[in-house]
């Protein structure tokens, strides 16, 4: 293994959790510069993108949603954020939709290697991975981060994965300083991380503690130098992303089994060289040539569902359509080989196809893909919304700024929603559009 000496960026302990927070996070999440489409000067006076963040750091879900539907704009950034917001609370299709407003071009048209797809075959996504991951160290699985479903198909890879002695799980969206109150209290909250604020994230950490994994925060703390360029940000993120996992886990364990949840494009190995001559590489690649371990790449981002049927791939049109999945798949090319969309062919060895979203009780089917979860009715005392609500629940034993278990929006005129929750005893909150707390009640949860 390559020899690496101790990272400057895990021995600078003056920098503070908010310190970190307010320097770091709103880097990573926001900043678009590079796939920015331009902005009126009306969106710059009226559109903030730190308001809804600062908003979320306070646990207050409904204030950056309702800011970031009272101030539109035609920033990139904004509709990013407004589609991790409306996924955070339950706000699934508006997610989708938020997203699509991103200009897009097709990459999978008059694709050469259809015919392949074609006679391919289909053979579950978590079967196929854990056959694969059974001789592999390294497990890196990626997310779009507006969709809360490739969290609930990573826990569910999570648990299939520890029996094989996966012990470490390092997710690119954590706080580095939360780690030490994480592993005490084993429940995710506000501090944890940004993505981790969703409650299908929530899950799966809590989830993945209970399972015995120990959280690994990899994530880059100085931020890259002001006047560094795109190519620059990428290599200089991804260089101390490899650091650290190399620092926390391979230096002193070679022989670790780990699990990496990432987001997009970090999952690839592939290194790209500019028309000038310059390289760039992901985290996937780098943390390869710096460990000399091959880690097991899996996409999930390409071949998902869209806010409608025309904006999905051409390819994932065809596989739900003439094989109508109910899970997860992959499309097996031969034993060893699989089909992969454009954007992924040849920067990961295999590509995961979700199926279309079911409706069921008025909630995504994915929600209760783990068979320990169920759907629970609120209770009768909960009031109707003059317009709308949030309805949170978290378990009783839980402190105030846990990520709650699920929670969900009820427009006035909506459906009774229905709660998605683990066995146990919880209290549900009802929350406004100021995130003033309306009404508690309590529901006990039976063993499903």
């Amino acid at each position: 293994m390559a020899k690496f000496s101790r990272s400057i960026y895990w021995s600078l302990g003056c920098f503070t959790d908010g310190l970190v927070r307010l320097l770091v996070w709103p880097l990573i999440v926001f900043s678009t510069s590079f796939m920015s489409f331009g902005q009126s000067p009306a969106a710059k006076e009226t559109y903030n993108p730190a308001m809804a963040f600062q908003y979320l750091q306070q646990g207050k879900y409904s204030s950056a949603l309702e800011y970031l539907q009272q101030h539109p704009s035609d920033d990139s950034s904004y509709w990013q954020e407004l589609a991790t917001i409306q996924s955070f609370v339950g706000d699934y299709q508006g997610a989708l939709q938020s997203m699509d407003r991103l200009p897009i071009k097709s990459t999978d048209d008059n694709d050469p290697k259809f015919p392949e797809l074609e006679h391919a075959e289909i053979r579950s996504a978590i079967d196929e991975i854990v056959r694969l991951a059974a001789n592999r160290q390294i497990v890196i699985l990626n997310e779009a981060h507006h969709i809360p479903l490739h969290r609930v198909f990573g826990l569910r890879l999570a648990e299939r994965l520890k029996p094989l002695g996966f012990d470490f799980l390092a997710v690119e969206t954590f706080n580095a300083f939360s780690m030490k109150a994480l592993e005490e209290n084993a429940v995710p909250d506000i501090n944890t991380g940004f993505y981790t604020m969703e409650p299908c994230y929530g899950n799966f950490v809590r989830q993945a503690l209970v399972l015995g994994y120990k959280p690994i925060a990899y994530e880059m703390i100085m931020p890259p130098p002001k006047d560094a360029d795109p190519i620059d940000r990428i290599n200089f993120r991804e260089t101390a992303q490899v650091q650290n996992l190399v620092d926390q886990i391979f230096l002193d364990q070679p022989n670790a089994k780990v699990f990496i949840y990432v987001g997009y494009h970090h999952a690839t190995e592939d290194t790209k060289t500019t028309d000038s001559g310059r390289e760039t590489a992901w985290m996937a690649a780098r943390l390869r040539k710096a460990t000399g371990i091959d880690p097991l790449t899996i996409d999930q981002t390409e071949q998902t569902e869209r806010s409608s049927i025309n904006r999905a791939s051409t390819a994932w049109r065809w596989v739900n359509e003439h094989h109508q999945p109910d899970d997860a798949c992959v499309m097996a090319v031969d034993s060893e080989s699989y089909w992969i969309g454009p954007e992924y062919r040849g920067r990961v060895d295999l590509q995961v196809f979700h199926p279309i979203t079911r409706i069921e009780a008025g909630r995504a089917h994915w929600l209760t893909l783990n068979i320990a979860k169920q759907h629970v009715e609120l209770p009768q005392e909960v009031p109707t919304p003059n317009d709308r609500y949030l309805i949170q629940a978290r378990l009783i034993t839980d402190p105030k700024n846990a990520i709650p278990t699920d929670q969900c929006l009820w427009i006035h005129g909506g459906d009774r929603p229905v709660l998605s929750l683990y066995e146990g005893e919880y209290r549900i909150s009802v929350v406004d559009q100021k995130d003033q707390v309306v009404h508690e009640s309590s529901v006990r949860v039976p063993t499903k």
